[in-house]
């Protein structure tokens, strides 16, 4: 583990111990969202842990945790954020009384963060930032994962919220049951010069796989480097919009895509 990651772990128990001061809004699931003086907190987990807070403000505006702390052996304090990338918030929780019958047998611990949420969920929307997903719940009552918008992300991140939201689509459809319907539902952000831009990437994406594919017989370094640009095009192509990464994600899971509107 790289003095960088050790920093944002560091940070993330401290959001932890932020969101544990806060009251829960529904004292029936103390896992979820808390509320701390004017402020919402939303926890943002990482697989069954929970790496960061989302505080959300009265008049809408969001901050993930971040501090100034002193790295060691340093004198210089820094500002470090806890964990962005990888992280989602999920508004809402299984209530379908088919799906969770009382005394019946449930598959999986429940007291864990996401997975508890989720757990025996016969649907899930994937969608982008906590404010589509909090609405998309009140809406349909289907529990709803968000993945952070750029503004949210720390550090340098290939494809920013695009390759977000393409990694976390696969990970949902990697974890959840193979029966679970999963929805990606966003506004569509293109315009005339992104579709421009989408189709040089694509044709960009083209050529780097066919120039990789000759190197089928090459030396390992060679075969690795040529897969590593392809790899790098297709996400630049793939992420040049959050709706064409969700078209992307949508297809690579077999999920509907729903345009909000």
């Amino acid at each position: 583990m790289t003095a960088t990651n050790t920093l944002i772990d560091t940070v993330g128990n401290m959001a932890f111990e932020l969101w544990e001061k806060g009251t829960p809004v529904n004292s029936a699931y103390p896992d979820e969202e808390r509320n701390l003086g004017n402020a919402l907190l939303v926890p943002l987990y990482d697989g069954d842990s929970i790496a960061n807070v989302l505080k959300v403000l009265p008049d809408g505006a969001e901050a993930t945790y971040s501090t100034e702390i002193t790295p060691k052996n340093r004198t210089t304090k820094r500002l470090v954020s806890a964990k962005t990338v990888g992280v989602m918030a999920v508004a809402g929780r299984v209530t379908d009384p088919a799906i969770n019958i009382p005394g019946a047998h449930i598959s999986g611990n429940e007291t864990l963060y996401a997975g508890g949420r989720l757990a025996n969920a016969s649907q899930v929307i994937l969608t982008v930032g906590w404010k589509n997903a909090s609405r998309i719940f009140e809406a349909t009552g289907i529990p709803s994962v968000a993945v952070l918008e750029e503004h949210h992300l720390s550090g340098t991140v290939s494809g920013g919220s695009g390759k977000n939201l393409i990694d976390t689509a696969l990970r949902l459809r990697d974890t959840l049951p193979a029966n679970t319907s999963i929805t990606l539902a966003l506004s569509d952000d293109r315009t005339p010069a992104t579709r421009k831009a989408k189709r040089n990437a694509d044709a960009v994406a083209r050529q780097t796989a066919e120039e990789a594919s000759r190197h089928e017989n090459s030396k390992q370094w060679k075969r690795e480097e040529a897969q590593a640009e392809a790899e790098k095009a297709l996400t630049q192509a793939v992420t040049i919009t959050m709706f064409d990464a969700a078209n992307y994600a949508a297809n690579q899971i077999k999920a509907r895509l729903v345009v909000l509107k």
